[in-house]
């Protein structure tokens, strides 16, 4: 018997993507449309990434992932991540791919849409790991996040990209994972600033790349970070110890192998904390404390 030949993704991407783009284009307002959103990314993505890279037709999804990286849901954003960094590997797409990069990185500082913020830094994430490590400097990805993240505009455009910067660390970390270790310990000192900022959304998002950012190293990366953090302890500025005992803390997200060979150190340093006499400073070491 003939068995009927199945169409390669190449001639469904004629019938498939009016279709797929068309559904993107609606709005998502409940948790079940983002889920339909992220099934339909994830068709998008994987449908061009199995197409020819010089097909002119794979340049509008790309397009179209950025576009719906300002949809307001986390797993959306996460799913165009994992889509963008395989999408953009082949060398056909790169250039297309680093000008995307440089985009989202000024959209990242700028714009004052929180998930625009967010979804741009995802989109940094996954470009990257698609682009490849050598991005981050030859592309001045790094530069660009430092001189934001050292902004030191006071109102709010100095603390969205602030922000912005603490999300694409963020999201860096989750997206290449160890990675990204050999440039943690530049990131160090950008974080305790920030988890010490004068805007309460700086300072969160500057506690949740630090716990993503520790939960991704290795026991060599948990090693060459203590010293760092252990040194800003011993800072008369109570601020400043305030952020180390946070990141301290931080260190609970680390892998258990991880976490056991920073706690001999760890443990004694945040106990003499205990003893300070700026209230901030001994709430924060006995919550780290609790965590490690």
């Amino acid at each position: 018997t003939l068995i009927e030949r199945q169409p390669s993704p190449a001639e469904m991407l004629p019938l498939l993507l009016p279709m797929l783009e068309n559904s993107l284009a609606e709005a998502a307002t409940t948790e079940e449309q983002d889920r339909v959103r992220r099934g339909l990314v994830l068709s998008l993505g994987a449908l061009a990434a199995h197409t020819e890279p010089d097909d002119p037709r794979v340049a509008p999804v790309l397009q179209r992932l950025i576009d719906t990286l300002s949809t307001p849901s986390e797993a959306v954003q996460r799913t165009i991540s994992a889509s963008l960094a395989l999408l953009v590997r082949p060398r056909a797409i790169r250039d297309r791919g680093a000008e995307y990069l440089d985009a989202l990185l000024a959209s990242l500082v700028a714009t004052p849409s929180y998930a625009m913020r967010r979804g741009a830094a995802y989109g940094v994430g996954g470009l990257v790991r698609g682009l490849g490590l050598p991005v981050l400097e030859g592309r001045g990805v790094l530069d660009a996040l430092h001189a934001a993240s050292a902004s030191k505009d006071k109102g709010e455009k100095g603390a969205f990209a602030r922000e912005g910067a603490l999300f694409a660390y963020e999201a860096l970390a989750d997206a290449l994972g160890r990675l990204f270790e050999p440039y943690i310990l530049d990131v160090v000192p950008q974080l305790l600033a920030c988890v010490a900022d004068g805007s309460g959304g700086v300072r969160a998002a500057a506690v949740a790349a630090s716990q993503t950012i520790m939960g991704r190293l290795s026991s060599q990366g948990a090693k060459l970070v203590l010293p760092a953090l252990l040194d800003a302890l011993d800072s008369e500025k109570w601020r400043t110890k305030h952020a180390a005992v946070e990141l301290l803390g931080a260190m609970a997200y680390c892998a258990p192998t991880q976490l056991a060979s920073t706690l001999p150190r760890v443990v004694p340093a945040l106990t003499e904390v205990l003893a300070h006499p700026h209230p901030r400073v001994k709430e924060k070491a006995q919550e780290s404390l609790s965590l490690v």
